[in-house]
Protein backbone atom coordinates (compact mmCIF):
# COMPACT_ATOMS: atom_id res chain seq x y z
CA UNK A 1 0.00 0.00 0.00
CA UNK A 2 2.86 2.39 1.00
CA UNK A 3 4.60 1.57 -2.25
CA UNK A 4 1.17 2.30 -4.25
CA UNK A 5 1.01 5.84 -2.41
CA UNK A 6 4.81 6.79 -3.20
CA UNK A 7 4.16 5.71 -7.22
CA UNK A 8 1.05 7.98 -7.08
CA UNK A 9 2.31 10.97 -5.66
CA UNK A 10 5.32 10.60 -8.00
CA UNK A 11 2.76 10.63 -10.85
CA UNK A 12 1.23 13.89 -9.28
CA UNK A 13 4.42 15.38 -9.20
CA UNK A 14 4.92 14.92 -12.79
CA UNK A 15 1.91 15.57 -14.08
CA UNK A 16 1.80 19.09 -12.00
CA UNK A 17 4.96 19.88 -14.00
CA UNK A 18 3.04 19.19 -17.34
CA UNK A 19 1.08 22.14 -19.33
CA UNK A 20 -2.71 22.02 -18.77
CA UNK A 21 -4.70 19.78 -20.56
CA UNK A 22 -1.92 17.28 -21.97
CA UNK A 23 -3.32 13.99 -20.75
CA UNK A 24 -1.81 11.70 -22.83
CA UNK A 25 1.67 13.17 -21.30
CA UNK A 26 0.08 12.62 -17.87
CA UNK A 27 -1.34 9.08 -18.54
CA UNK A 28 2.25 8.35 -19.47
CA UNK A 29 3.17 9.30 -16.15
CA UNK A 30 0.56 7.58 -14.36
CA UNK A 31 1.44 4.26 -16.31
CA UNK A 32 5.01 4.63 -15.56
CA UNK A 33 4.33 5.36 -11.64
CA UNK A 34 1.89 1.88 -11.61
CA UNK A 35 4.91 -0.12 -12.26
CA UNK A 36 5.93 0.14 -9.15
CA UNK A 37 9.16 -1.35 -9.74
CA UNK A 38 10.63 -2.66 -13.42
CA UNK A 39 10.95 -1.27 -16.70
CA UNK A 40 8.04 0.51 -18.77
CA UNK A 41 8.63 0.68 -22.48
CA UNK A 42 7.04 3.26 -25.14
CA UNK A 43 7.98 3.99 -28.94
CA UNK A 44 7.08 7.17 -30.62
CA UNK A 45 7.75 8.59 -33.83
CA UNK A 46 11.25 9.81 -35.29
CA UNK A 47 12.24 13.32 -36.74
CA UNK A 48 13.30 13.30 -40.42
CA UNK A 49 16.64 11.70 -40.82
CA UNK A 50 16.93 9.71 -37.56
CA UNK A 51 18.42 6.51 -37.51
CA UNK A 52 20.08 3.95 -35.73
CA UNK A 53 21.30 0.22 -34.85
CA UNK A 54 19.69 -0.55 -31.81
CA UNK A 55 23.11 0.90 -30.17
CA UNK A 56 23.82 3.58 -32.01
CA UNK A 57 21.74 6.86 -33.19
CA UNK A 58 22.24 9.52 -36.06
CA UNK A 59 20.63 12.49 -36.93
CA UNK A 60 21.05 12.85 -40.58
CA UNK A 61 19.96 15.10 -43.00
CA UNK A 62 16.93 14.12 -44.69
CA UNK A 63 17.19 15.49 -48.59
CA UNK A 64 20.98 13.70 -48.71
CA UNK A 65 21.31 11.02 -46.03
CA UNK A 66 24.56 12.62 -44.82
CA UNK A 67 25.78 12.60 -41.37
CA UNK A 68 25.47 15.97 -39.60
CA UNK A 69 27.09 17.10 -36.48
CA UNK A 70 23.83 15.94 -34.80
CA UNK A 71 25.11 12.41 -33.65
CA UNK A 72 24.91 10.81 -30.93
CA UNK A 73 26.69 7.23 -29.96
CA UNK A 74 26.55 4.96 -27.52
CA UNK A 75 28.60 2.14 -28.75
CA UNK A 76 30.78 0.61 -26.24
CA UNK A 77 34.04 1.54 -27.83
CA UNK A 78 32.80 4.35 -29.60
CA UNK A 79 32.05 4.45 -33.58
CA UNK A 80 31.94 6.14 -36.95
CA UNK A 81 29.26 7.72 -39.29
CA UNK A 82 30.71 5.07 -41.80
CA UNK A 83 30.06 1.95 -39.11
CA UNK A 84 26.64 2.60 -38.70
CA UNK A 85 24.10 0.59 -40.68
CA UNK A 86 21.01 3.14 -40.01
CA UNK A 87 17.74 2.03 -39.62
CA UNK A 88 14.35 4.33 -39.41
CA UNK A 89 12.76 4.87 -36.53
CA UNK A 90 10.64 4.53 -34.34
CA UNK A 91 12.67 5.91 -31.11
CA UNK A 92 12.35 3.47 -28.52
CA UNK A 93 12.85 4.38 -24.61
CA UNK A 94 13.29 2.20 -21.98
CA UNK A 95 12.68 3.33 -18.44
CA UNK A 96 14.11 1.71 -15.86
CA UNK A 97 11.51 2.34 -12.28
CA UNK A 98 11.93 1.74 -8.25
CA UNK A 99 9.49 3.12 -5.94
CA UNK A 100 7.71 4.32 -8.77
CA UNK A 101 10.35 6.95 -10.05
CA UNK A 102 12.66 6.48 -13.08
CA UNK A 103 16.04 5.72 -12.06
CA UNK A 104 17.61 5.07 -15.42
CA UNK A 105 16.71 5.34 -19.06
CA UNK A 106 17.89 4.09 -22.46
CA UNK A 107 16.94 5.41 -25.71
CA UNK A 108 17.03 3.13 -29.06
CA UNK A 109 16.50 3.52 -32.68
CA UNK A 110 16.59 0.37 -35.17
CA UNK A 111 17.69 -2.72 -34.17
CA UNK A 112 15.98 -5.59 -32.31
CA UNK A 113 12.80 -5.61 -30.56
CA UNK A 114 13.10 -7.38 -27.30
CA UNK A 115 10.45 -7.29 -25.20
CA UNK A 116 9.95 -5.04 -22.03
CA UNK A 117 8.63 -5.76 -18.89
CA UNK A 118 5.65 -3.30 -19.66
CA UNK A 119 5.10 -1.75 -23.16
CA UNK A 120 3.11 0.77 -23.41
CA UNK A 121 3.63 0.35 -27.42
CA UNK A 122 3.43 3.44 -29.78
CA UNK A 123 2.39 7.00 -28.13
CA UNK A 124 2.23 10.39 -29.68
CA UNK A 125 5.41 12.70 -30.30
CA UNK A 126 3.78 15.20 -28.71
CA UNK A 127 2.75 13.61 -25.49
CA UNK A 128 6.07 11.67 -25.53
CA UNK A 129 8.20 15.08 -25.79
CA UNK A 130 5.74 16.64 -22.42
CA UNK A 131 6.88 13.65 -20.31
CA UNK A 132 10.34 13.49 -21.08
CA UNK A 133 10.45 17.03 -20.85
CA UNK A 134 8.79 17.28 -17.37
CA UNK A 135 11.09 14.19 -16.42
CA UNK A 136 13.90 16.02 -17.17
CA UNK A 137 12.93 18.65 -15.29
CA UNK A 138 13.03 16.76 -12.13
CA UNK A 139 15.22 14.00 -12.41
CA UNK A 140 18.84 13.07 -11.59
CA UNK A 141 21.58 14.57 -14.43
CA UNK A 142 22.19 11.41 -16.19
CA UNK A 143 18.36 10.63 -16.37
CA UNK A 144 17.70 14.33 -17.25
CA UNK A 145 20.35 13.89 -20.27
CA UNK A 146 18.78 10.92 -21.31
CA UNK A 147 15.63 12.42 -21.77
CA UNK A 148 16.26 15.56 -23.47
CA UNK A 149 18.23 13.45 -26.31
CA UNK A 150 14.73 11.28 -26.01
CA UNK A 151 12.70 14.44 -26.67
CA UNK A 152 14.94 16.08 -29.07
CA UNK A 153 14.65 12.94 -31.75
CA UNK A 154 10.61 12.74 -31.75
CA UNK A 155 8.78 13.72 -34.88
CA UNK A 156 7.14 16.95 -35.13
CA UNK A 157 8.45 18.24 -32.25
CA UNK A 158 9.38 22.02 -31.95
CA UNK A 159 11.58 21.15 -29.17
CA UNK A 160 13.92 24.28 -28.62
CA UNK A 161 11.08 26.57 -26.67
CA UNK A 162 10.91 23.79 -24.32
CA UNK A 163 14.58 23.41 -24.14
CA UNK A 164 15.68 26.91 -23.12
CA UNK A 165 12.75 26.67 -20.84
CA UNK A 166 14.40 23.78 -19.42
CA UNK A 167 18.12 25.34 -19.61
CA UNK A 168 16.48 28.38 -17.65
CA UNK A 169 15.30 26.04 -14.42
CA UNK A 170 17.86 26.51 -11.34
CA UNK A 171 16.14 23.47 -9.68
CA UNK A 172 17.23 21.59 -12.56
CA UNK A 173 19.85 18.98 -12.18
CA UNK A 174 23.08 21.12 -13.96
CA UNK A 175 24.18 18.49 -16.67
CA UNK A 176 20.70 18.26 -18.08
CA UNK A 177 20.28 22.21 -17.91
CA UNK A 178 23.68 22.06 -20.58
CA UNK A 179 22.30 19.20 -22.59
CA UNK A 180 19.15 21.56 -23.11
CA UNK A 181 21.36 24.03 -23.83
CA UNK A 182 23.60 22.30 -26.52
CA UNK A 183 20.39 21.18 -28.08
CA UNK A 184 18.47 23.93 -28.43
CA UNK A 185 21.48 25.73 -30.18
CA UNK A 186 21.01 22.73 -32.89
CA UNK A 187 17.43 22.90 -32.86
CA UNK A 188 17.38 26.40 -34.24
CA UNK A 189 16.58 28.15 -31.04
CA UNK A 190 17.19 31.91 -31.83
CA UNK A 191 20.35 33.82 -30.96
CA UNK A 192 18.41 36.48 -28.93
CA UNK A 193 16.69 33.73 -26.85
CA UNK A 194 20.27 32.13 -26.07
CA UNK A 195 21.67 35.17 -24.82
CA UNK A 196 18.75 35.97 -22.28
CA UNK A 197 19.63 32.72 -21.46
CA UNK A 198 22.94 33.62 -20.79
CA UNK A 199 22.73 36.42 -18.88
CA UNK A 200 19.79 35.52 -16.38
CA UNK A 201 22.31 31.81 -15.56
CA UNK A 202 23.90 31.72 -12.56
CA UNK A 203 26.04 28.58 -13.08
CA UNK A 204 28.90 29.26 -15.36
CA UNK A 205 29.10 25.48 -16.86
CA UNK A 206 24.94 26.29 -18.40
CA UNK A 207 27.09 30.17 -19.77
CA UNK A 208 29.94 28.08 -21.60
CA UNK A 209 27.32 25.49 -23.07
CA UNK A 210 26.03 28.91 -24.60
CA UNK A 211 28.71 29.80 -25.74
CA UNK A 212 29.39 26.54 -27.09
CA UNK A 213 25.84 27.30 -29.39
CA UNK A 214 26.91 30.29 -30.42
CA UNK A 215 30.33 29.06 -31.60
CA UNK A 216 28.27 26.38 -33.90
CA UNK A 217 26.44 29.38 -35.94
CA UNK A 218 27.99 31.18 -38.49
CA UNK A 219 25.36 34.12 -38.46
CA UNK A 220 26.90 37.43 -37.57
CA UNK A 221 24.45 37.57 -34.40
CA UNK A 222 26.37 35.23 -32.77
CA UNK A 223 29.70 36.15 -33.73
CA UNK A 224 28.73 39.55 -31.78
CA UNK A 225 27.46 37.59 -29.05
CA UNK A 226 31.02 35.80 -28.73
CA UNK A 227 32.67 38.94 -29.05
CA UNK A 228 30.84 40.97 -26.54
CA UNK A 229 31.25 38.02 -23.96
CA UNK A 230 34.99 38.02 -25.01
CA UNK A 231 35.56 41.86 -24.55
CA UNK A 232 33.21 42.32 -21.55
CA UNK A 233 32.01 39.72 -19.32
CA UNK A 234 32.93 39.75 -15.72
CA UNK A 235 34.46 36.10 -15.74
CA UNK A 236 37.52 36.20 -17.21
CA UNK A 237 37.20 32.12 -17.56
CA UNK A 238 34.25 33.20 -19.87
CA UNK A 239 36.01 35.44 -21.56
CA UNK A 240 38.89 32.94 -22.38
CA UNK A 241 36.13 30.33 -23.70
CA UNK A 242 34.71 33.15 -26.24
CA UNK A 243 38.19 34.16 -27.31
CA UNK A 244 38.88 30.58 -27.85
CA UNK A 245 35.60 29.65 -30.18
CA UNK A 246 36.31 33.60 -31.80
CA UNK A 247 39.41 31.90 -33.10
CA UNK A 248 38.09 28.85 -34.53
CA UNK A 249 35.32 31.04 -36.19
CA UNK A 250 35.21 31.60 -39.75
CA UNK A 251 36.31 34.25 -42.21
CA UNK A 252 39.22 37.57 -41.69
CA UNK A 253 36.77 39.74 -39.98
CA UNK A 254 37.23 36.86 -36.57
CA UNK A 255 40.98 37.42 -37.24
CA UNK A 256 40.41 41.35 -37.45
CA UNK A 257 38.88 41.76 -34.39
CA UNK A 258 40.78 39.45 -32.31
CA UNK A 259 43.89 41.38 -33.55
CA UNK A 260 41.95 44.20 -32.24
CA UNK A 261 41.40 42.70 -28.86
CA UNK A 262 44.90 42.56 -28.18
CA UNK A 263 45.29 46.67 -28.32
CA UNK A 264 42.53 47.30 -26.56
CA UNK A 265 42.75 48.99 -23.00
CA UNK A 266 40.90 47.46 -20.31
CA UNK A 267 41.15 43.61 -21.57
CA UNK A 268 43.14 41.73 -19.17
CA UNK A 269 46.69 40.57 -19.95
CA UNK A 270 45.42 36.82 -19.50
CA UNK A 271 42.97 37.22 -21.57
CA UNK A 272 44.84 38.57 -24.60
CA UNK A 273 47.32 36.13 -24.70
CA UNK A 274 44.26 33.74 -24.96
CA UNK A 275 43.27 35.97 -28.31
CA UNK A 276 46.78 35.99 -29.73
CA UNK A 277 46.63 31.48 -29.23
CA UNK A 278 43.59 31.84 -30.92
CA UNK A 279 45.32 33.98 -34.01
CA UNK A 280 47.84 31.15 -34.43
CA UNK A 281 45.13 28.70 -34.99
CA UNK A 282 43.94 31.14 -38.14
CA UNK A 283 45.20 30.26 -41.31
CA UNK A 284 48.67 31.00 -42.17
CA UNK A 285 47.68 33.90 -44.68
CA UNK A 286 45.68 35.85 -41.93
CA UNK A 287 47.68 34.46 -38.76
CA UNK A 288 51.47 35.27 -39.62
CA UNK A 289 50.98 38.92 -40.45
CA UNK A 290 48.48 39.64 -37.25
CA UNK A 291 51.15 37.43 -35.21
CA UNK A 292 54.09 39.95 -36.88
CA UNK A 293 51.99 43.39 -35.76
CA UNK A 294 52.10 41.96 -32.24
CA UNK A 295 55.51 41.28 -32.13
CA UNK A 296 56.43 44.19 -33.64
CA UNK A 297 54.03 47.07 -32.01
CA UNK A 298 53.09 45.62 -28.84
CA UNK A 299 53.91 47.89 -25.75
CA UNK A 300 53.32 44.96 -23.36
CA UNK A 301 56.72 42.43 -23.64
CA UNK A 302 55.07 39.85 -22.29
CA UNK A 303 52.74 39.61 -25.60
CA UNK A 304 55.40 40.50 -28.19
CA UNK A 305 57.04 37.44 -26.43
CA UNK A 306 53.98 35.41 -26.60
CA UNK A 307 52.96 36.46 -30.41
CA UNK A 308 56.70 35.26 -31.22
CA UNK A 309 56.53 32.10 -29.58
CA UNK A 310 53.33 31.45 -31.59
CA UNK A 311 54.51 33.06 -34.81
CA UNK A 312 57.92 30.11 -34.13
CA UNK A 313 55.26 27.41 -34.33
CA UNK A 314 54.21 28.60 -37.41
CA UNK A 315 57.59 27.60 -39.39
CA UNK A 316 56.42 30.05 -41.73
CA UNK A 317 59.12 32.07 -43.59
CA UNK A 318 57.78 35.01 -42.61
CA UNK A 319 58.07 34.68 -39.38
CA UNK A 320 61.60 33.61 -40.18
CA UNK A 321 62.65 36.79 -41.99
CA UNK A 322 61.15 38.80 -39.14
CA UNK A 323 63.17 36.52 -36.32
CA UNK A 324 66.11 37.39 -38.66
CA UNK A 325 65.53 41.05 -38.75
CA UNK A 326 65.02 41.06 -34.83
CA UNK A 327 68.33 39.37 -34.43
CA UNK A 328 70.30 41.90 -36.89
CA UNK A 329 69.13 44.91 -34.32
Amino acid sequence: MKRLQRSLVGALGLALLLPFGSAHAQGIAEQVARVGDGVVRMSFPSRPGVCGSGSGIAIRDPRTGDGTNLIRWSFPGGGRDGDLVCEPGPVRVELRVAGGQVTGMRTTVGGGDEPAGRDLGMVSPAAAVEYLMALAAQAPGEVGKEAVVAAVLAEGAPVHPQLLRLAARPEAAAKTRKQAVFWAGQTGAPVGDLARLYAAASEPEVQEQVIFAYSQRRDPEAVRELLRIARADGDVRLRKKAVFWLGQAAGREATRELGGMVEEQGVPTEVKEHAIFALSQRPRDEAVPALIRIARENPNPRLRKRAMFWLGETGDPRAVAFFEEILRH
